[in-house]
């Protein structure tokens, strides 16, 4: 697809996008259950009776 230029309405829009807003988690909020979904998704390998305390640790 060939290279096009933007008029200035155009280029106007492309400059209005922001950057997407990355909230870090407070994990201290969340429950352990959620801290272990967290954990999965993220690969990190646990014992299934971690503490919280010790799943933040990881998580961190």
């Amino acid at each position: 697809m060939p290279a096009t230029e933007l008029n200035n309405d155009e280029a106007e829009l492309v400059e209005d996008v922001e950057e997407p807003q990355v909230q870090e988690l407070d994990y201290e909020t969340l429950t352990v259950a959620e801290l272990k979904d967290i954990a999965t998704e993220k690969g990190i390998e646990f014992d299934s009776k971690i503490r919280k305390a010790e799943l933040i640790e990881k998580l961190g």
